[in-house]
Order: C-alpha cells, then sequence, then structure tokens
C-alpha cells in the first residue's frame, strides 16, 4: 500500500532534493572519506542505448516525432557524469546500466502501468478511508485520481529498479537540469549495485502490506543519499550555465496538481527526501561515506529514526498485540485493515490543528502504535482504533495534551473532558480518547453506540514486546 511512493516520487525527489539557491561551487568535497576510490575514467562502457518504438499513429504530433539519435558527445556527457557520481560516492560501478529512451507518452504509459501493479484499487480504498477519519484528507477527495494526476504531472528521466535501467524522456536539449535529473537517478542505480537494493524491494512487498512506517524509513535511507550526492554535485561539477538553468528552472516551476494537493500529500511525496537528506547528513558529517554505508547494513525500521536520527539504532519500535476483534463482535464488524501509522503520520495528524512546534513536542516520543479499520457490514459505517505506546510517561501526557487541542480544533468542544479522557458526539461521528499509563487509545466510530462497543471490546491498556 505504501510503495506508490516510490512511483511517484520520480520528480519529487528531484525537486526536494534541489535547494533554491545552489551554493557556491566546493572544489574539496569530492575529496571527503570514502569506502573506494573510483576512477575517473568511464567504467561503463560499450554504451547500450534503446529508443522508443515507433509509434503506428498517423496523427504528427511533437510526441510522436523520431527522437534524434543518440549522439557520441550526449553518450560521452552521460559516462562523465556516471564517473562524477562514482567519484562523489566513492563507489566503483559493478556493471553498466542501459539506457533506454521514451517519448514523452511512452514515458507516462509505462509508468502508469507501474503504478497499477504496485497500487491496488483495494489499497487506495483502504487509504483514503484511513486517511478521510484521521482528518488527513476531506471525503471529496479521491487518493486514487489525485496519484495518478500526480503521477502524470511531471514525468522526468528516472531509474527504473524493476528493469535495472536509466530512462531518458526523448529531447533535443541535455541541459543542466537534464545533467541534475541524470545524477540524481543515477545515483539510485549506483547504489543499487552497491547495497543490494533487490533485498529493500523484497522488504517492501511484504513490510509495505504491514507497516508503512518502515517502508518510509527504508525509502528515506535511499532518497536522501542520493540527494546527498545531487547535492555535492551541484556544488562540485555544476558549471554557472548549469546554475542557471536549474534557478531559472525553478523559478518558473509549475505543478498545479502538486500545489493543490492536500497538505500532507504534498509532505508525502517529499518526505523521503527531504527528511532523508537529514538522515544521511547526520552520518555523513560525522565520519563520511563510510558512516553511511554502515547504515545499509541495518537499516532504519521506523520514521521515527529518519525524524530523530540519535534514535537510530537502538530505539525501535514495539509491537502492539490487538487481536482481531471481529471475531468478539460477530457480524456486526469486519477488520479491513491493520498497519502502523509511526511517529510521521501522528505528527501530520496533529499538524492539521495545531502549530509545527506543539505537534513536534506532542508527537516526539512515539513507541510503537497498532491502526485498525473496521467496517459494518450492515450499515457500510466505517471505524478506526489506534493505539498507541509512548517511551515515557512524560511522552504520553504530552500527545494527551495536544491531542485533546487537536481533538477541539478539530471536533469541537468535547462532552466529557478531563487530563487523560475526552469524549466528543457529532451529528455522524462520535470520538472517544483515553490515556492509562503510557499507551493511548483514541477511537472514530459513526455513533454512539458504536464508540461505547468498539471502546468496551478492544483490549487496553494492550500487551506489547519489542
Amino acid at each position: 500500500k505504501a510503495s506508490i511512493l516510490g512511483s511517484i516520487v520520480l520528480t519529487f525527489s528531484v525537486m526536494a532534493a534541489c535547494a533554491p539557491a545552489p551554493e557556491p561551487r566546493d572544489t574539496q568535497a569530492s575529496n571527503t572519506t570514502s569506502t573506494a576510490t573510483a576512477s575517473r575514467t568511464s567504467t561503463i562502457q560499450p554504451r547500450s542505448t534503446k529508443s522508443p518504438a515507433p509509434d503506428t499513429n498517423d496523427a504528427p504530433s511533437d510526441d510522436k516525432l523520431p527522437c534524434p539519435p543518440q549522439s557520441g558527445q550526449l553518450l560521452g556527457e552521460i559516462d562523465a557524469l556516471e564517473s562524477q557520481v562514482a567519484q562523489l560516492r566513492g563507489r566503483r560501478p559493478s556493471a553498466p546500466v542501459e539506457i533506454t529512451v521514451l517519448s514523452d507518452s511512452q514515458a507516462r504509459e509505462r509508468v502508469t502501468a507501474a503504478f497499477v501493479q504496485q497500487y491496488s484499487l483495494n489499497d487506495a480504498e483502504n487509504n483514503q478511508l484511513l486517511y478521510n477519519l484521521l482528518g488527513l484528507l476531506d471525503d471529496e477527495d479521491d487518493l486514487m485520481g489525485l496519484y495518478k494526476d500526480l503521477l502524470l504531472e511531471q514525468v522526468a528521466g528516472y531509474f527504473d529498479f524493476a528493469e535495472n535501467e536509466m530512462v531518458l524522456i526523448c529531447s533535443e536539449e541535455f541541459g543542466g537540469v537534464q545533467r541534475m535529473t541524470y545524477v540524481h537517478e543515477y545515483s539510485y542505480a549506483l547504489l543499487h549495485q552497491a547495497f543490494d537494493l533487490e533485498r529493500f524491494q523484497e522488504l517492501e512487498d511484504v513490510l509495505c502490506a504491514e507497516t508503512y512506517d518502515r517502508c518510509l524509513a527504508l525509502r528515506a535511507l535511499v532518497d536522501g543519499d542520493a540527494a546527498r550526492i545531487q547535492e555535492q554535485w551541484m556544488r562540485t561539477y555544476a558549471s554557472e550555465e548549469d546554475y542557471k538553468e536549474v534557478l531559472a528552472f525553478f523559478s518558473s516551476f509549475d505543478m498545479p496538481v502538486y500545489e493543490s494537493a492536500p497538505e500532507f500529500i504534498q509532505e508525502e511525496l517529499i518526505f523521503p527526501s527531504t527528511y532523508g537528506l537529514g538522515f544521511i547528513s547526520k552520518f555523513y558529517l560525522k565520519d563520511g561515506w563510510a558512516a553511511v554505508d554502515s547504515v545499509y547494513e541495518d537499516p532504519p525500521v521506523s520514521s521515527e529514526q529518519i525524524l530523530h536520527p540519535e534514535r537510530y539504532p537502538k530505539d525501535r519500535p514495539v509491537s502492539i498485540e490487538i487481536p482481531d476483534i471481529s471475531e468478539i463482535l460477530a457480524d456486526e464488524w469486519r477488520e479491513v485493515d491493520r498497519g502502523s501509522l509511526g511517529e510521521w503520520r501522528t505528527l501530520a495528524v496533529l499538524q492539521q490543528q495545531l502549530p509545527r512546534d506543539i505537534a513536534d513536542v506532542a508527537a516526539e516520543g512515539w513507541g510503537g502504535d497498532t491502526y485498525l479499520l473496521l467496517m459494518n457490514e450492515k450499515s457500510e459505517n466505517s471505524a478506526l482504533i489506534l493505539l498507541t505506546l509512548w517511551d515515557t510517561m512524560r511522552d504520553a501526557h504530552e500527545f494527551t495534551a495536544g491531542f485533546i487541542e487537536f481533538g477541539i480544533q478539530q471536533y469541537g468542544m468535547p462532552t466529557v473532558k478531563s487530563v487523560s479522557e475526552a469524549t466528543w458526539e457529532l451529528d455522524d461521528q462520535a470520538v472517544g480518547f483515553v490515556r492509562v499509563s503510557n499507551q493511548t487509545l483514541w477511537v472514530v466510530a459513526p455513533d454512539s453506540a458504536s464508540l461505547e462497543l468498539l471502546m468496551e471490546w478492544i483490549p487496553f491498556p494492550a500487551r506489547w514486546s519489542k
């Protein structure tokens, strides 16, 4: 369900990693600590390229005209970029990476096909329901349609992990923006070879179905690494003309779908690169690329570790045991999904109604959580149960205070309120919140009777394990 980010971030990872005003060139950046020494000469000959198949539609358009042949000069530029990336990262490529050149429409078709394969309608419906109940999306928002529109708004060149190839968009130009994008995406290819990222993909196939948060952490590790390389390339190798073209591009960069998307979706798309860059930089600035390389041996397991690199690797989320209560509730309620929000999505929920500094304090100290999405087969109503364990009693108290203030802004004044619990009764929703020791329980139900039933049957405080 979370692997959708891997498809959509094709453009956003580059956008998020690019500073509005690049710093002056740093000729010493390439002399930092590394785990290997890469040759300055090209290491990827012979170069293999594929061009788009001819379009059989007779109607002429720019998108259907043949791509210009890939000149020796262009391939030489690409070889040089790849050598520069290898130099900066201190990693020698183990094999050449094939280049495939696609027209804009062919690239869109290919990306769309990958999206559909990764992200099922059932995944979209469950995520839509979850985000509606959390207050991150409105009822009228169409998550599946929004992701598709975002995916196709800007299709940049990218590294295709499944096919192990670089995909270029057919163009007459290979200027500063194209070079910067190629550097960013080739970084993935180099990391893929160096650290066997296929094992990450295998992990994601399992983990994304169970814990979005761990998948988000894995993606932030890789995207942050690529963002750091891109940042170094801009300081070290980019020409003055590259700077001008990149700045001109971003000054007029227009993405109306992204800009009109809910704030949570915007943040979700750029989280892996923006926060991943901060995570990677924490280790890089301490002991160079050698320190970063060691992280791949024991990758981060939560967004908490990405947000707070000092918590890596020891602070690992607990597993909270919640039985399938649909068996207890007979045919009234059916469990349709369960997973973990993680600290970042918990923070995102609070930020809908609270200032960032207050939300930060409330969300920090997250120790682990489990959510359940339930559907009432008779009424077709839905419900959400979120049980969270906090590191300390103080963390639990801070979240409780923050959540009750969030609830007042989100739902209005509660019908029941104390320092450790609150209840809201609305026309079409009933909400309950309670803290016991260092655990909190949040239940969103369609009515008061359902809320009472669910809060009675959920085992709370819950059992948990490391």
